[in-house]
């Protein structure tokens, strides 16, 4: 069982060793994960250091515009919400689960 002031330091612990299980840094865009997205437009988002959160509710002349690219708001837009909707299937995601009796 997680003691209350060791919250914040298991908290470190889980991102950093999933960062390294994914080689996805916090520096990082979740849209390199994603094929088609040309590299001009991960560099200039990454570089940004916009909330990703926050891709979500701009419309995409605000992302080309945030981005500098302005051709690049839609397809950065388009991508961001078809990938905000995927499923959650059984390949997708697994839990195990330890009983201790």
């Amino acid at each position: 069982m997680l003691e209350a002031r060791m919250a914040v330091p298991a908290k470190a612990v889980l991102d950093m060793c999933k960062e390294v299980d994914k080689r996805m840094w916090r520096s990082m865009v979740p849209l390199r994960q994603f094929k088609g997205v040309p590299a001009e437009v991960i560099r200039k988002a990454e570089g940004k250091q916009y909330p990703w959160e926050c891709y979500y509710d701009l419309q995409p002349p605000h992302i080309g515009e945030l981005l500098g690219i302005p051709n690049a708001g839609s397809s950065a837009q388009t991508t961001v919400a078809d990938k905000q909707t995927q499923q959650i299937l059984r390949t997708i995601f697994s839990v195990i689960a330890t009983i201790w009796i």
